[in-house]
């Protein structure tokens, strides 16, 4: 069916059960280890199964259902399987769709881009430009990276082709964890607002933060700190060996023309001599 697709098609199986234990038998010969040049390979197969009901579905509707399932597996993680229902459908259009959405929204320049500075801690210097990216949907109004970066995600490795460093950012929230520095090409990590925040006053908060950032100078990664507010925030990140970092303190989210004034402004200034927001 693919280059790493195949089908499997079970006559007078039994229901429900029968299938999950053929996937199981499937699943466990797939990830037996084999030799490749002298090396031990294994592999994982991801199974969506699909039932058919006679005289209702068509040959074209079971594979569809077969696919949409197997990439639900794929969601829960290597090496599992998953049963087609109702809902996946409904789920899976909505993804398509948005999908397409996001090919034309490009064509006709839906997107919006505003650009915050991060500062070097140690020089004061604005060191890159964070984009922040927001889609103005036609019909539902300014869309959140959170709604459409995941379809998007395979822009990441030819991103960093060409010279884009990928952040993760609000590290230690959410899905921005340990997990995503083995599976993405992680550059840098951005220490959450929310522990920022806290430094200085809170004691866990001030823990999390020094522990990040010596987590990711073991790992080779530089280290942002988001959400910087005041002067002592500054000098809480900077003692604790912080590389950069961003926030209100220094500027918010400019738009493109805002972009190069700003630099202009603050090519030399020391980071802790800025101007805070509100007299910008």
């Amino acid at each position: 069916m693919g280059g790493d697709e195949f089908t499997v098609l079970l006559t007078d199986v039994d229901g429900r059960p029968g299938a999950i234990r053929v996937a199981e038998r499937v699943g466990a010969e797939l990830s037996a280890s084999f030799a490749v040049a002298g090396h031990q390979v294994v592999v994982q197969a991801s199974i969506g199964i699909a039932h058919s009901v006679p005289g209702q579905t068509s040959a074209q509707e079971l594979l569809r259902n077969a696919d949409i399932a197997m990439y639900e597996a794929k969601e829960q993680g290597k090496g599992q399987y998953q049963m087609f229902t109702p809902g996946m459908d409904q789920a899976a259009w909505t993804w398509l769709e948005l999908e397409a959405e996001l090919r034309v929204s490009i064509q006709q320049q839906q997107f919006e881009l505003y650009y915050q500075p991060i500062l070097d801690l140690d020089s004061g210097a604005v060191s890159e430009l964070e984009a922040l990216v927001r889609w103005d949907h036609p019909s539902r109004g300014l869309l959140p990276p959170a709604d459409f970066i995941p379809l998007a995600e395979a822009t990441l490795q030819a991103l960093r082709g060409l010279g884009v460093h990928v952040a993760v950012d609000d590290f230690g929230t959410g899905f921005s964890a340990l997990g995503a520095l083995k599976h993405y090409p992680v550059d840098s990590l951005k220490i959450d607002r929310s522990f920022v925040d806290g430094l200085g006053r809170d004691a866990q908060d001030t823990a999390i933060v020094h522990a990040v950032i010596a987590f990711a100078k073991t790992l080779g990664l530089r280290v942002t700190g988001e959400g910087i507010e005041t002067a002592e925030q500054l000098e809480q990140l900077r003692a604790l060996g912080c590389d950069h970092g961003q926030g209100y303190y220094f500027a918010k989210p400019l738009q493109h023309g805002s972009v190069q004034p700003f630099l202009a402004a603050h090519q030399r200034a020391p980071a802790d001599q800025h101007t805070p927001l509100g007299d910008l």
